[in-house]
């Protein structure tokens, strides 16, 4: 998964899982987004992965064209476009946030040790609306209250997503 960025103090994050196991994650900054393209194929590659999850809100659309371009295999993901259930999710985003609380809550996720990660995934809070749908707050509150914005929860929100239908049960990482 990619978390793209190009300018500014937001992390470029590229991560790598198997699963619901993260088992890498490079960040850099300020890169082009041709730079950031080549280093997520380079990543592909050197794992095999399936599918590159890329959000493709913004300065993400030129990575994901590129990357359809090169005749990659690429799941695009609009944060604020329409959830699956939309019944119970205000937008993708919400849900994605939800699935993922689900497979920690049940311990299937397998994460590295980086208290930045941590600290993001943990820092995300939702609300009810007056409709009853679920909606996880805006990525600017978010940043506001952390003093950063977080685009490693974010990328490993999708990673979870771009897994969900590229199961290898004999891979799968499982608390027990």
């Amino acid at each position: 998964s990619c978390d793209v960025a190009r300018f500014g103090d937001d992390e470029i994050v590229i991560q790598f899982g198997r699963g619901n196991a993260l088992l890498e994650q490079q960040i850099s900054y300020q890169q082009s987004l041709m730079e950031t393209v080549g280093r997520i194929i380079n990543v592909r590659k050197k794992h095999n992965a399936k599918i590159l999850v890329i959000d493709d809100i913004g300065v993400g659309g030129g990575v994901t064209d590129r990357l359809r371009e090169m005749k990659e295999r690429v799941l695009p993901i609009i944060a604020g476009g329409k959830a699956l259930h939309e019944d119970k999710y205000h937008n993708l985003k919400t849900e994605m946030w939800f699935y993922a609380a689900e497979l920690f809550r049940t311990g299937e996720v397998s994460i590295l040790n980086d208290p930045i990660l941590v600290r993001q995934l943990s820092a995300v809070k939702y609300s009810i609306r007056s409709n009853g749908k679920l909606q996880i707050e805006r990525k600017d509150e978010t940043k506001q209250r952390l003093g950063s914005s977080p685009d490693r929860a974010d990328a490993f929100i999708m990673l979870l997503w771009g897994a969900k239908n590229q199961r290898d049960p004999a891979r799968d990482f499982s608390r027990k």
